[in-house]
């Protein structure tokens, strides 16, 4: 199993924060988020990709603990986004195995080897989530997903009308025979994970895991805050 972690995005929203320093980097009492998510991946092939802004800023903070690369554009006008960036680091790396997808701007109040755990057992792939227990929680806020004795069957992109409480919490494990999907859903020009598990969907199987533990998506300067005094 390979992972993929993606970090190619500009924290457009989190400026001033963001300007030098990208997300992934953005201290948590004094621990970045991505060397909190590094700390659960100890043992694993890690693949980080990003843009030419940050690539420099990932190559001083790796140093051997990840790979390092780097998907050529230059702002939010030409990225690729992160199917697109997925397929980059596939094609990259040459990889043909199970992957595990993990978007470095979300804290986990878990280890994420609990969830490999799980997946590795699964016959499909797998989606986290976590059920926030409320639909006026995500409604309009979050990717929501649908299942039905643990099988996704619908994933809605932040509703105004959502039909669980399950919140889509960018961590995907992603069985080696669903990679060709993820390569039709990039040539359809999709933008967000989300549009990989809707493609995944309707061409596979893909089964939900759900927890209940703390969770932060830091994507503005409230979210940041939150997962301050949180974690």
């Amino acid at each position: 199993m390979k992972v993929i972690l993606l970090a190619a995005g500009y924290g457009t929203r989190l400026l001033p924060l963001t300007a030098n320093t990208p997300k992934a980097l953005l201290l948590i009492k004094n621990t970045s988020i991505l060397d909190r998510i590094l700390t659960d991946l100890q043992g694993f092939d890690c693949n980080l990709i990003t843009n030419n802004k940050f690539y420099t800023s990932f190559k001083e903070h790796a140093r051997n603990k990840y790979t390092v690369i780097n998907d050529n554009t230059n702002s939010n006008d030409d990225r690729l986004g992160a199917v697109g960036d997925i397929m980059f680091i596939i094609n990259n790396q040459k990889i043909n195995e199970d992957v595990l997808i993990v978007n470095t701007d979300n804290l986990f109040g878990f280890n994420l080897k609990t969830f490999i755990d799980y997946a590795e057992t699964s016959e499909h792939s797998v989606a986290a989530c976590k059920d926030m227990q409320s639909k006026e929680a995500v409604k309009n806020r979050f990717g929501v997903i649908v299942e039905e004795q643990g099988v996704i069957t619908e994933f809605q992109e932040k509703p105004n009308q959502p039909q669980s409480t399950l919140a889509s919490v960018g961590l995907y494990y992603i069985k080696k025979k669903d990679l060709p999907f993820i390569a039709e859903c990039a040539q359809m020009s999709a933008d967000n994970t989300g549009d990989m598990i809707k493609h995944l969907v309707h061409k596979s199987t893909v089964n939900v895991w759900t927890f209940t533990h703390e969770w932060s998506d830091v994507g503005t300067p409230e979210s940041y805050e939150h997962a301050q005094n949180r974690f």
